[in-house]
């Protein structure tokens, strides 16, 4: 199955760098991308993912639908280990809020936004 995944991953994100980062967990590192971009792109590999009908080696069952939950965050300058922190905080909260979901963090100029409209 997690070849499967990585190979779907792959595919639907490629030029962009997928590797395994644990477990079951993989990291897409997308360079050169505007936070909107990268959310689009990992939400259309999380529904190619989600497309695929696996079926067990063993006697030809089908599994069902495999799904993910991912979460998206923008350097910003940030070390690469803030980096990563940041990304699995916005996981977390995919996995919260019901899974098989793409979130990512709040863009910095949506927040600005937000403060600009604010009564003073």
């Amino acid at each position: 199955m997690l070849k499967t995944v990585a190979s779907a991953l792959a595919e639907v994100c490629s030029p962009h760098i997928v590797g395994r980062w644990g477990g079951e967990e993989f990291m897409i590192v997308v360079e050169r991308s505007t936070l909107p971009a990268a959310h689009a792109l990992i939400d259309r590999a999380r529904a190619a993912v989600a497309a695929k009908r696996l079926r067990l080696r063993e006697n030809d069952k089908l599994l069902g639908a495999v799904t993910f939950s991912a979460g998206v965050a923008a350097r910003r300058g940030r070390s690469v280990e803030d980096l990563v922190a940041a990304a699995d905080a916005v996981l977390c909260r995919a996995k919260e809020q019901g899974r098989n979901q793409v979130i990512a963090e709040q863009s910095l100029v949506g927040l600005q936004a937000s403060a600009d409209r604010r009564p003073r």
